[in-house]
């Protein structure tokens, strides 16, 4: 039998989500402010890879389109953010707080101490959801623009874009995640996922571990939001294209997966990095994700959807 890195106990630990852990802490009276700074540095990684994001799809519009490319993506901008607010969508700034956590911790650690851990956990969430609100924001304002892509300049120039970006945002580090351990493997893709506010169950089995996202904290939390309805507007890619894994109808932010974890990876890799089975279609269940102890295993390539 295949090396077995967790027991089901862990397993079982790694798959609360991070509200939960801080309860779990608070009742145990355990010391809350490097959990919670643990918890606001995933926070803070996931809400800043999505603004650079962002930025790159702007950086690659005037490389490709020009002062006429540029000016159809700042209009997007402003529809998008016209439809944030008639939904009544507020943003906090809570960029600061995901760097300096302290106030934070600091606030939690008071009210756990005066053992008022109602108050403790009402701090928490108040934090929590204001990254949440955040990062949703980033992720439709990057559709929105993927979305402007799409419609005016075609699924090959978006499957471009998606290129572009890759490489200057998650790729590299592909190069690093491959060379750790598959324990410490693991325990990064669960805080990375869970930095998206998905809901992830994690399983071993001989020769992979396999993380359930239900629902997944990006496609599916969007789609569920009714973010391809107006006023949001984001596109559907129809065409039977490598953007949408030869099948059509994928909700343009998850375009992306066919590109860099399917063919990009295998350009570099010759395998899925990792195997990501989304719904298909406009689908918000279960979002199995396969990730290989051996990334370099070759059976990853028979699992692709």
């Amino acid at each position: 039998m295949a090396d077995r890195f967790f027991a089901e106990q862990e397993l079982d630990g790694l798959s609360r989500t991070p509200r939960q852990q801080v309860v779990d802490c608070l009742e145990a009276g355990g010391a809350v402010g490097p959990l919670v700074a643990s918890i606001a540095r995933s926070y803070r990684d996931q809400i800043g890879g999505s603004r650079s994001w962002v930025g790159w799809v702007f950086a690659h519009i005037g490389d490709r389109h020009g002062h006429e490319g540029l000016e159809a993506a700042i209009a997007t901008t402003s529809r998008f953010f016209g439809a944030l607010a008639a939904v009544g969508e507020k943003i906090r700034d809570v960029e600061g707080l995901t760097d300096d956590s302290d106030a934070v911790v600091g606030e939690m650690t008071d009210r756990a101490r005066a053992d008022d851990l109602l108050g403790a956990l009402a701090v928490f969430d108040a934090f929590e959801n204001a990254c949440r609100v955040l990062q949703d924001a980033y992720r439709d304002w990057l559709s929105s623009l993927l979305s402007e892509v799409y419609r005016r300049w075609g699924p090959d120039e978006l499957e471009d874009l998606h290129r572009y970006c890759a490489e200057r945002t998650l790729l590299p580090w592909m190069t690093v995640d491959i060379r750790n351990t598959p324990r410490k493997r693991l325990i990064r893709w669960v805080r990375m996922l869970q930095g998206h506010f998905s809901v992830v169950r994690a399983g071993e089995d001989d020769e992979k571990f396999v993380l359930v996202q239900d629902p997944c904290g990006t496609c599916s939390r969007q789609l569920l939001a009714g973010r391809c309805d107006p006023p949001f507007n984001l596109a559907v890619v129809e065409e039977e294209h490598l953007l949408t894994w030869g099948r059509g109808s994928t909700p343009v932010y998850r375009t992306h997966v066919p590109v860099w974890h399917i063919a990009m990876a295998r350009e570099r890799l010759g395998v899925p990095w990792p195997v990501n089975r989304c719904p298909a279609g406009l689908g918000t269940g279960p979002c199995p994700t396969f990730l290989y102890k051996d990334p370099l295993d070759a059976r990853a390539n028979e699992q692709v959807p």
